[in-house]
């Protein structure tokens, strides 16, 4: 009932303005090409949440959230609608569902939400992970203050590596200005003493204490190209392991990737970079009880590299694993198979 409420509230504020402009008698757009493209924008939008919110992200997903999903992919790949008030105020309105979640009642053993580009936060009850949040690439989609709330129900930030689409200095500031640990490799932010820089090329432990418990991590000497690349594999008090890889990217990586089950703990959740090279062998290495996969969209890339969700559906349709293809601010509650 409260997701019902919460959907129809978001969606009447959201339509707001649309009936304003109803009224003024608006609607008919000879002659305005560019107006009845960002009016259908925001109606498709419209749609498209309202149907997520009643499809909410499940295991395998079906025709209605396919459909929600390509639609994404269409106004994503259409230039004209970067930057434009209709997808800067959808993003606000996605974050402002990841901050409405993480105040409320833990709904499952493990609550993953999904953010822009490759950013996650993992909660649990001992403790609210985020791995790679940032406001933006080329330019800043998610605004500071969404931004701080999300970091004020956080415990803790990791990096994967040093590109601006997955370190932004403005976030890991505001997670140091409140006491809260950052950890990345050796080269994200080399000058940043308020870090924690973490990097072994050979397989790592690493353990965090947290107010509500201690993380034990394994940290992954992995790579994008010649950059350092960690992928932590992380293991809660309560037994739940979950794994974000980064931008893992590097040919000589695969042969101990593709067995690196055996020296870590058994992994829950993979949260996997879409375009990872040989995904099929990366997902076999870990064998994850789920996979999640990230970096759809990016909206500093061209729109032949902005990874469509379409694209990812047909490979997780042939992985052979479960899995769950998520949106930006979307929830996927996950309980651990006894």
């Amino acid at each position: 009932m409260r997701k019902k409420l919460l959907s129809l509230g978001l969606t009447a504020l959201l339509c707001l303005p649309m009936m304003a402009q109803n009224n003024a008698n608006d609607n008919e757009f000879w002659g305005s090409a560019d107006s009845y493209l960002l009016r259908q924008t925001a109606r498709t939008l419209d749609l498209v949440d309202r149907a997520l919110q009643e499809y909410p992200p499940v295991t395998g997903n079906g025709t209605a959230r396919r459909l929600a999903l390509y639609n994404v992919d269409a106004i994503l790949h259409n230039t004209t609608f970067d930057k434009s008030e209709q997808l800067m105020n959808y993003v606000k309105m996605r974050m402002q569902q990841v901050i409405d979640g993480l105040k409320a009642p833990l709904e499952a053993e493990m609550s993953i939400y999904k953010l822009y580009n490759h950013g996650f936060i993992v909660r649990t009850k001992s403790a609210t992970v985020a791995y790679d949040m940032v406001m933006g690439s080329t330019y800043q989609l998610i605004p500071d203050e969404l931004m701080a709330q999300l970091v004020d129900l956080c415990d803790i930030m990791f990096l994967s590596h040093k590109h601006r689409d997955h370190v932004d200095p403005g976030v890991v500031k505001m997670f140091t200005d409140r006491g809260k640990q950052v950890v990345g490799p050796a080269e994200a932010l080399p000058n940043n003493k308020e870090m924690t820089h973490f990097r072994e090329e050979k397989i790592a432990d690493l353990s965090i204490q947290l107010p509500k418990g201690k993380l034990s991590i394994k940290v992954l000497p992995g790579h994008q190209d010649e950059l350092q690349n960690n992928i932590y594999v992380i293991t809660t008090p309560e037994g739940l392991t979950y794994a974000q890889t980064g931008d893992q990217y590097l040919e000589e990586d695969i042969p101990w990737i593709a067995n690196v089950k055996n020296e870590i703990p058994k992994v829950d959740v993979l949260l996997i970079n879409c375009w990872a090279m040989e995904l099929k062998t990366h997902v076999d290495g870990f064998s994850p009880k789920l996979v999640i996969t990230g970096h759809e969209n990016e909206m500093g890339h061209g729109i032949d590299h902005r990874e469509a969700y379409w694209m990812s559906y047909l490979k997780l349709d042939e992985l052979g694993y479960p899995y769950s293809l998520m949106t930006w601010g979307e929830c996927y509650n996950y309980n651990k198979v006894k």
